[in-house]
């Protein structure tokens, strides 16, 4: 009789049998011969368990894998490059916005996932402000938007950064200075949770530029102007030509884009911020719904954000002493980056062993 041993039967490889052969009246000795067996997996498809489905869960393709780890790669690594978003032809943005445009196609969602990666897990602040400003002008991402806005958003500067950002996607579809429905919605709703302190540090008014000095005029000359010193002004084209224009940055300010996106709470920062007069009576105190009692100390005057407690601030009212930056650690109000910066100023106004 035949005995055939085979303890690992893997289809894919032939199986090696034992075969016990009598030669001669010697002892048997095992023999191994090559067997081809049929694979049983090739039939797996045609068995079915009754009252169950065949397993129909789409397997992401293994392309759309590679180029979701190109993008993961690049987010990272722009951290050391210092890429400029707000250049059409940084070499960084462009490379950035291939990946994610080809991702958006198949994965909308995703790219919003990784701006929420990079702001809370790698502390990459203007990159993921790029990604959420780009979501935000793609119709097949912008309606996730308002899951992953308010979390990958931290501060008011981010904030910011993202109605900034959004203008070099400018299309033609809106305004140029406008922004998507989509980002509007989120913006006001994320500028409730800002406190008061947060609102104050960030929020500056524009620089305004002085006028250029004309130039002399020549004694004797009409009109009193050298027409060869006024540069030429040309009027910036109202629309984005095929080949890529370099846009000029548009900035914002909280004061802006308050009156942009039409935001009325908190109303106590909104009119803080804006500037507008205390109610000068109880019932316009009732009308304005600030909260707390009515102030008649305050009546009139022009509603302001109380001073942040910074380290700019606090050093430059008291002065670089031990007190002052000793008050900040206590208080927590000064940032790892900001003391990492004036460790030397720290450790030369004799801050105590302990902090």
């Amino acid at each position: 009789t035949t005995t055939i041993a085979a303890a690992d039967l893997t289809p894919s490889l032939p199986i090696i049998a034992c075969v016990p052969v009598d030669l001669d009246g010697e002892p048997d000795f095992p023999v191994p011969i090559a067997m081809d067996l049929p694979d049983p997996a090739a039939d797996l498809e045609e068995f079915v368990v009754v009252g169950t489905a065949p397993h129909t869960t789409a397997v992401v393709p293994s392309d759309l894998n590679d180029v979701k780890h190109e993008l993961l790669n690049g987010v990272a690594a722009s951290l050391i490059g210092g890429p400029d978003f707000y250049n059409l032809h940084d070499e960084t943005r462009t490379r950035l916005l291939s990946l994610a445009t080809s991702i958006t196609e198949r994965d909308p969602e995703f790219v919003l996932k990784t701006a929420l990666y990079c702001r809370q897990e790698l502390n990459i602040r203007t990159t993921a402000n790029f990604l959420l400003a780009f979501a935000a002008n793609r119709p097949e991402s912008r309606k996730f938007l308002h899951k992953y806005f308010s979390a990958s958003i931290q501060l008011p500067s981010d904030w910011i950064e993202v109605a900034q950002l959004s203008q070099t996607f400018y299309d033609g579809s809106i305004h140029y200075g406008s922004l998507p429905t989509a980002l509007r919605k989120a913006m006001a709703k994320k500028f409730a949770e800002f406190d008061e302190y947060q609102l104050a540090k960030y929020n500056k008014e524009k620089k305004k530029k002085k006028p250029e000095a004309k130039p002399d005029s020549k004694p004797g000359a009409k009109g009193g102007k050298d027409k060869a010193a006024v540069p030429a002004l040309t009027k910036a084209s109202s629309s984005m030509s095929d080949d890529e224009v370099e846009l000029e940055k548009l900035s914002f300010t909280l004061k802006q884009l308050i009156r942009k996106l039409h935001i009325n709470d908190p109303v106590k920062h909104v009119m803080c911020i804006i500037g507008k007069p205390y109610p000068a009576s109880m019932e316009e105190f009732y009308q304005s719904r600030l909260p707390g009692t009515f102030q008649e100390d305050m009546a009139g005057k022009r509603m302001k954000l109380a001073v942040p407690e910074t380290w700019e601030t606090q050093v430059s009212q008291h002065g670089n002493v031990a007190a002052v930056w000793e008050s900040l650690m206590d208080h927590n109000k000064l940032p790892f980056m900001a003391m990492l910066r004036n460790l030397r100023n720290i450790i030369l106004a004799g801050v105590a062993p302990r902090y």
